[in-house]
């Protein structure tokens, strides 16, 4: 498939109450996903497209179909080709799950429909469970079944609206991977809802930042959540260190900024341009950050070390989050026997270490 097209796949410019978006998406990611708090405006975006709700004025167009213009329907809901998974499943809970995914197959020749319905339970993993009454699924079992019936129709759009979020965290976790496998398997351009920040980064191509009903920010997960474009977004992508600073230098490529009186060091990006004595938002990942019991003797100008002290310690499943005092606030990522050998407590005095790469620089 190709990487760019002249024409996007879909084309939105949507006005309706607090959503204000513009988004053009191409062919060349088969799973964009719109990431944003709450509120953000995620799922009505998903409405409008769907045909589910109007817009009050904009146009969305998709391969080269005009859907909606202003609070006009060109094309109903019935007529998109749209797969939506709802947030709850929304299965019929009086059916089975054959007679649950073919529910939107009516129009269909009986055969054809059973086709449908058994290559649909198939792409989702969830064949085994075609005869099984809806009330005895779990949770995971359900949301396989829930996707098969989005797929049965062959949309040429699919919707899906918070995906794992109904799930217990294990079962959420074993499903990312797989979900995953089966969108890229059906190319099935697919725009997925979540503030999730592990599900954006294990199900998308293509990372759009929504807030408060506008898009600040769009590009791959891994970029968007690691070179944060302003400070808003770093706050929505969960960056866990960002604080103010001043541009004091720039020498061959690195930037020296000044964090409440820590000289920091941080290698220029090609999209970067700041000038020497601008205020900027220093953004730091904590798993980036690397703690150790002394001082390194390599030290270099794209090395950070500063000596902290720990003020808190979490624990967050297979790793311990640990709070340090740098003189600014700053975390980092530890494991559990990295814990143990480190003697990280309350009030340990340890060396914090990150690359100078790790260090993103948001004008402020």
């Amino acid at each position: 498939m190709a990487a760019h097209v002249t024409a996007p796949l879909l084309a939105i410019r949507a006005r309706r109450h607090v959503l204000d978006a513009v988004v053009d998406l191409d062919d060349s990611s088969i799973v964009t996903v719109l990431f944003g708090p709450s509120g953000a405006g995620k799922t009505t975006l998903l409405r409008c497209l769907a045909g589910l709700e109007p817009l009050d004025e904009g146009t969305i167009d998709f391969a080269g179909t005009r859907w909606s213009e202003g609070a006009r329907m060109v094309v109903p809901a019935r007529r998109r080709s749209v797969g939506y998974l709802f947030q709850d499943h929304a299965l019929f809970p009086h059916l089975d799950v054959a007679a649950n995914v073919a529910f939107g197959l009516r129009a269909l020749p009986r055969a054809e429909r059973a086709a449908r319905v058994e290559h649909a339970l198939g792409a989702a993993h969830a064949g085994h469970l075609s005869s099984r009454p809806v009330p005895q699924l779990s949770g995971g079992e359900a949301q396989r079944v829930a996707l098969a019936r989005a797929l049965a129709p062959e949309p040429a759009l699919l919707l899906l609206d918070e995906p794992l979020s109904a799930l217990d965290a294990t079962t959420r976790a074993a499903l990312r991977t797989e979900l995953r496998q089966i969108l890229v398997q059906q190319r099935i351009p697919t725009l997925v809802v979540t503030h999730d920040r592990s599900e954006a980064l294990a199900l998308g191509d293509r990372l759009v930042v929504l807030v408060d009903g506008r898009v600040r920010q769009v590009g791959t997960p891994v970029d968007v959540f690691d070179r944060p474009a302003d400070q808003v977004v770093a706050g929505v992508v969960g960056v866990e260190t960002a604080v103010t600073g001043t541009v004091l230098a720039i020498r061959d490529g690195v930037v020296q900024v000044d964090v409440a009186g820590r000289m920091l060091s941080s290698v220029l990006a090609d999209d970067q341009s700041p000038d020497v004595g601008a205020a900027v938002v220093v953004c730091i990942r904590a798993e980036d950050v690397s703690l150790q019991s002394r001082r390194s003797d390599a030290v270099t100008s794209q090395r950070n070390q500063l000596d902290v002290t720990v003020t808190q310690v979490s624990v967050e499943g297979a790793l311990v989050r640990v709070e340090l005092d740098a003189g600014f606030r700053l975390s980092s990522y530890v494991t559990r026997p990295a814990r143990e050998d480190l003697g990280i407590v309350d009030g340990a005095r340890l060396v914090a270490t990150f690359k100078g790469q790790a260090v993103h620089l948001v004008p402020r």
